[in-house]
């Protein structure tokens, strides 16, 4: 089902990206640190732990206000203590304060983005984007702390153990300075992933989640005539 998934979330990117193509364009870097967790059945996120974030993005100019936005992000999941179902190599390890996990992912997402700027000749701008993405595991490791949790006893690889794919949804709140053709940004994201991690969910299972604060910039790739280069809206 997820490998279904993640099909059609290609398929679409790459009629976005041919339906758009006549457009323009931009390129852009970001990363910052990111709060992880791991969520447990019903149980809210807690307990957050501090990873980092990279990637790399392309956005392109729409119609109007609205422009769409796809990339690669390499993000830190799991969790600090507790909240991770574990393996079975250690069967009496469920859900515990004895345990946290430590993800990493790379994640594909596909955005719909909404500029808005101030005034006509303002160079900052506020925007929002909503969408999907898709991960894919590139490890997994989990660890155990001793009896007075204050030290590591011993760490196990359970990548195994996982899908290596992750489906979920993203959201993203930032401003933009603007800089000719060029702009710097600041921006939080949250993505929540709305499957389980797990291949086996008969003991249980996690979802994962993250919520990160990023600085970047982009530049033009392609200029248009129109909007002097950059996805400045008018």
């Amino acid at each position: 089902m997820l490998k279904k998934i993640t099909f059609a979330f290609f398929i679409t990117i790459f009629i976005s990206i041919n339906f758009i193509e006549a457009q323009t364009y931009s390129l852009g870097v970001y990363g910052g640190p990111e709060s992880r967790n791991l969520s447990y059945g019903s149980n809210s996120l807690k307990k957050l732990d501090l990873g980092f974030n990279a990637g790399a993005l392309i956005e392109f100019q729409a119609f109007g206000n609205f422009s769409f936005q796809s990339g690669i992000d390499y993000s830190n999941q799991g969790s600090k203590k507790g909240g991770f179902v574990s393996t079975s190599n250690y069967p009496n390890t469920t859900s515990n304060d004895a345990t946290f996990a430590k993800l990493n992912y790379l994640d594909v997402p596909l955005l719909i983005k909404f500029n808005y700027t101030f005034s006509e000749n303002s160079q900052i701008s506020i925007y929002t984007s909503a969408g999907g993405y898709v991960g894919y595991l590139l490890s997994a490791n989990e660890f155990f702390l001793t009896q007075d949790q204050n030290s590591i006893n011993a760490s196990i690889n359970v990548k195994s153990e996982l899908n290596e794919l992750n489906v979920g949804v993203e959201y993203i709140l930032g401003f933009k300075k603007y800089f000719d053709s060029n702009n710097i940004f600041i921006q939080g994201i949250g993505k929540y992933g709305l499957v389980t991690i797990q291949k086996n969910k008969n003991r249980g299972g996690n979802y994962s989640g993250s919520a990160g604060l990023n600085f970047g910039f982009t530049f033009p790739i392609n200029l248009s005539e129109e909007n002097n280069g950059h996805l400045k809206p008018d």
